[in-house]
């Protein structure tokens, strides 16, 4: 049996074999003629199926007959010599080993049950609700087939094989449905790491150009290297500064060669929400005094980002705009933006390079009457702000800035009259982490970054959150009103020696025991690594069973997580 298109009316053998080799979706009077022939191939597969069963009974029947007449021959050898050739038990009829008729007939029927069912599945999968998506719910399928910027930043070039370009040579409807949605090809990855590899190779000039033709808006993550050929790094970032007027988020890792191309964006960058700028050097190896001026008419401009680890370049920004601000600079630098910036909502507020541009504060406060998360490096700048918003607060202070930092704090919820509840410690004292702990009772959630710098730190402020047999809950315990605690570490680790599992979940379970402690929520967030040992992830599991929330993240979720525990800026 080999059934065709000719057993569907109205539906020709070229036209079935377009369908199947497709994702188009049948016409409504195709779909009719194959709902039809689908019921009869259902009907003639049930058909076939009962007379397979049937004839394989009947196999079994004489299976059994021939095994019978053989115990009964067995029983009757001396007669054996005197029974007739053709009355021999198991004989053609009777003996299955020599039923050829009857088996022949059951493969017979066992390939046409398998020919049609082939062909039953064919036209099943012709009248699948995904060939009737409509347009727009499958645009947004496709949307969640996308790397995210961090992911395409790993890819190293463009492949054919990968999202977005993938979707186009499945069938032609997903080729039009992809290419007509322009959130597809809006993120544009250029990472510069080897010399050895041509630009054409990685990033063929027609592929990007294909994307920005099918883009409306573009994001931008540009990784230039001093190590590479500085002409294909200038050629493809002058190719995407034509299209500036598409950028709406951009992320630039320049170098000496690249930072003069910047002033000719100033005017051209209309849509630009978003931006992270990085370099590795300050004004060294740059003709005259390097800055970054063409962001200052940016009209759309509300995240910024910039950082260096070696100096400070004059930025000028449109302060008033912004609502998110991460700079590595000295403190006049930042004071001279801040004072400018009534609707920031979150700040990194790095103080580097410093200059003597500490002045009296007492008449010189900063109202930042929207900031509700900031990380500060020194605790002097929280003698300049007033923030009645604020209360997610992350610290990183050097050992001499510390001594102060309770008063300083003190000052600033009083003066602000603000709470903070969630409270951040990357580089700190233990000593005067616990003091902060003991005199902010509005505090909630605690979180811990753990690095090589700090990790003994960290050590020693999880020995004073434990709570001892003999403390129980009473008045010697720190901070019982924690309701989270968290690890986190933003390192690549090639171990895990400063991630002391074992002292945490120590302290974890001594708060869970605790009657007045308050302990919900504890998590261990990581940027890559194997994550805890078999012994702590089966106590972990054990405290999950008993009610509490306890994730373990480790990757790209992880990193999301702690860019925002640390301010830093996330795409």
């Amino acid at each position: 049996m080999q059934p065709d298109s000719s057993d569907i009316p109205g539906l020709s053998q070229l036209r079935h074999d377009e369908l199947l080799n497709s994702n188009e979706a049948p016409e409504d009077n195709e779909s009719s003629s194959i709902r039809t022939a689908f019921l009869k191939t259902t009907a003639a597969l049930a058909s076939l199926n009962d007379e397979i069963s049937r004839l394989r009974e009947r196999l079994e029947q004489l299976e059994v007959e021939y095994r019978s007449l053989s115990d009964e021959q067995a029983q009757n050898r001396n007669f054996q010599s005197q029974s007739p050739p053709d009355s021999k038990p198991g004989g053609s009829l009777s003996d299955p080993q020599n039923s050829p008729i009857l088996r022949e007939k059951l493969r017979e029927l066992e390939t046409d049950y398998h020919t049609l069912s082939q062909y039953q599945e064919q036209n099943l999968t012709l009248l699948s609700p995904l060939r009737r998506l409509p347009p727009e719910i499958l645009a947004e399928i496709f949307t969640w087939t996308m790397p995210s910027a961090r992911t395409s930043s790993l890819r190293r070039g463009f492949s054919a094989r990968e999202s977005p370009w993938l979707l186009t040579h499945v069938s032609s409807h997903w080729r039009a449905v992809a290419i007509s949605t322009p959130i597809l090809w809006s993120l544009i990855t250029i990472f510069f790491y080897s010399a050895k590899r041509s630009l054409n190779s990685l990033y063929p000039i027609p592929m990007i150009e294909a994307q920005v033709a099918r883009a409306q808006r573009l994001n931008i993550h540009f990784f230039g290297a001093d190590d590479c050929p500085s002409a294909p790094q200038l050629e493809l970032f002058q190719f995407l500064a034509k299209h500036s007027s598409l950028w709406e988020e951009v992320s630039l890792q320049l170098t000496p060669a690249l930072f003069p191309l910047l002033d000719d964006l100033r005017g051209r960058i209309p849509l630009l929400r978003k931006v992270f700028i990085q370099w590795d050097r300050g004004g060294h190896g740059q003709k005259g005094a390097p800055s970054i001026a063409f962001l200052e008419s940016a009209p759309s401009l509300v995240d910024v980002g910039i950082y260096n680890e070696y100096g400070s370049i004059a930025v000028a920004l449109p302060a008033h705009q912004l609502t998110r601000y991460q700079l590595d600079a000295p403190w006049e630098t930042h004071r001279g933006i801040l004072a400018r910036a009534p609707n920031v909502t979150e700040a990194r507020i790095s103080v580097q390079y410093e200059t003597d541009g500490w002045t009296s504060c007492s008449d010189d406060i900063i109202e930042l009457p929207a900031l509700v998360h900031l990380y500060v490096t020194t605790p002097r700048v929280c003698d300049y702000i007033r923030a009645p918003a604020l209360y997610d607060l992350v610290l990183s202070f050097k050992d001499g800035d510390e001594t102060s930092v309770v008063t300083t704090l003190q000052s600033l919820t009083a003066r602000s009259s603000c709470a903070i509840k969630y409270l951040g410690f990357s580089s700190f004292v233990a000593a005067r982490a616990v003091a902060i702990l003991h005199t902010f009772p509005s505090i909630i959630e605690l979180r811990l970054v753990v690095a090589g710098y700090n990790y003994l730190q960290v050590r020693t402020l999880l020995e004073n959150l434990t709570v001892s047999d003999t403390e129980g809950g009473g008045s010697g315990v720190v901070a019982p009103q924690l309701r989270a605690i968290s690890l986190g570490s933003p390192m690549r680790l090639a171990s895990t020696s400063y991630l002391d599992y074992d002292l945490f979940l120590k302290m974890v379970r001594s708060r869970r025991k605790s009657e007045d402690c308050a302990l919900a929520t504890s998590a261990v967030i990581l940027h890559s690594g194997s994550g805890p040992h078999v012994k702590a992830l089966s106590e972990i599991e054990a405290l999950r069973r008993e009610g509490m929330d306890f994730p373990v993240m480790i990757g790209e979720e992880a990193l999301d997580i702690l860019d925002y525990w640390l301010c830093h800026s996330r795409y």
